[in-house]
């Protein structure tokens, strides 16, 4: 009998519902196309690329200790001779209570409306974010050059406590990933866009305009059966147990 494995918790897959990068040199731009960008100029701050990806978590029930891990693809190795031969990302959780200023945009914004100069915590004056509105989840490493480079290589990145950064309103969360890395190349990741963009770019019958299809951020993470399922299962294995004894034991009658 397996019942309580049933029980236990079980992996779950989120994908993003709203991702963009943000490029200071035009603040006022959208960009939420195929690619997410990170990128710090060596020398130029204006180049600073960031990015924001939500996932919406409202159908999954969470423990308060449950970790996460946030799963990027590469969507296009550029390799640049000048910049170092990796890359440190840092990733940033908006704080579940952010409460958005004027001219910024709050927990429920959109991939059509995030500029670098409204997107909800960031630091428009910095290549980071703003350390009021945001928590610091830690870093990983790319590498701008070898087969970690490759397109559809995947990076994750763990981090804990998810639900702590959870918005109690809507059941999102919002990473934002920079880096304080100088270089001159951006470092590329697929969007949730990317499938569909490429599909139409690979089909348009110019392959000078194709480009690879690789799916978007993904979040994955441990859940807990909700009460009414857990309670069926316990019921069922009640009943179960009952009808057994009834027949004189839980083994098998010869």
């Amino acid at each position: 009998m397996t019942i309580a494995s049933s029980l236990s918790a079980s992996i779950a897959l989120a994908t993003a519902i709203e991702d963009a990068y943000a490029l200071a040199a035009q603040p006022d731009t959208v960009f939420n196309n195929e690619q997410l960008l990170v990128k710090r100029e060596r020398n130029n701050g204006s180049v600073s690329r960031k990015t924001w990806i939500k996932f919406d978590l409202s159908s999954f029930s969470l423990s308060a200790s449950t970790g996460a891990t946030l799963n990027l693809k590469i969507s296009d190795p550029v390799y640049d001779p000048s910049s170092p031969s990796s890359h440190s990302v840092n990733v940033y959780a908006l704080n579940a209570n952010f409460t958005a200023s004027a001219g910024e945009l709050g927990s429920d914004w959109t991939d059509e409306l995030l500029t670098f100069n409204n997107a909800p915590g960031n630091d428009s004056s910095y290549h980071s974010t703003d350390s009021s509105d945001t928590s610091f989840l830690g870093s990983f490493t790319t590498q701008s050059s070898g087969p970690t480079s490759n397109v559809g290589t995947i990076y994750s990145f763990e981090f804990n406590n998810l639900s702590t950064y959870t918005n109690s309103g809507d059941s999102t969360i919002t990473l934002i990933l920079t880096t304080s890395s100088p270089g001159d190349s951006n470092l590329k990741f697929a969007s949730s866009e990317n499938i569909q963009i490429a599909e139409a770019l690979n089909n348009d019958g110019d392959p000078n305009n194709d480009i690879p299809a690789v799916t978007g951020p993904e979040l994955q993470f441990s859940v807990v059966p909700e009460p009414a399922h857990a309670t069926l299962l316990l019921g069922l294995a009640a009943g179960w147990l009952v009808s057994r004894r009834k027949l004189g034991g839980v083994g098998p009658r010869l």
